[in-house]
């Protein structure tokens, strides 16, 4: 009987923590959700099938949308973390941003400044290494400082970005 309860707890537990995976044929759908709508739930169903398929090029447009038009906290992340995909062969490297033009740093760096607003804390760790360190953006101890006050003292002597 307890072999069969904690049989029972393991399997609700794993189960809640599987999302379903998004059909190729409800795509279009959940596009279509994004545009009209702005749904987070399809937002987050095309950002599943998106890295399932490793097309991350075709979500960063829906990225932007999320971004621009809805408290989605972590569409900016995504849209950086997407665009530093695309401009090096897939593989995310935050140094990366070193080789794009001023243009294109100057709107990742707005990016993760509009997530870090709405609360990411991927926007505020990846902004305070570039504050830090002085990359792509002057070198600024008080704006690092600041973002650092989000986090538990010690996190970025830890985290490994």
């Amino acid at each position: 009987m307890k072999r069969n309860i904690l049989f029972l707890v393991l399997f609700i537990l794993t189960s809640s923590c599987i999302r379903k995976r998004i059909r190729d044929d409800e795509v279009n759908n959940a596009k279509r959700e994004v545009v009209k709508t702005q749904s987070v739930e399809a937002y987050f169903d095309l950002g599943e099938y998106y890295d399932n398929e490793d097309l991350y090029l075709d979500e960063l447009p829906y990225d932007l949308i999320m971004s621009k038009k809805s408290n989605n906290v972590t569409s900016c992340y995504y849209f950086y973390h997407n665009y530093i995909r695309i401009c090096n062969s897939g593989k995310f490297d935050k140094n990366v941003i070193n080789k794009l033009d001023k243009p294109e740093q100057d709107f990742l760096i707005y990016m993760l400044n509009k997530g870090a607003l709405k609360g990411d804390m991927s926007c505020q760790s990846y902004l305070y290494y570039y504050y830090k360190n002085g990359i792509v953006v002057k070198k600024n101890s008080l704006k690092a400082d600041s973002l650092s006050k989000f986090f538990p003292e010690g996190y970025f002597d830890k985290v490994n970005l």
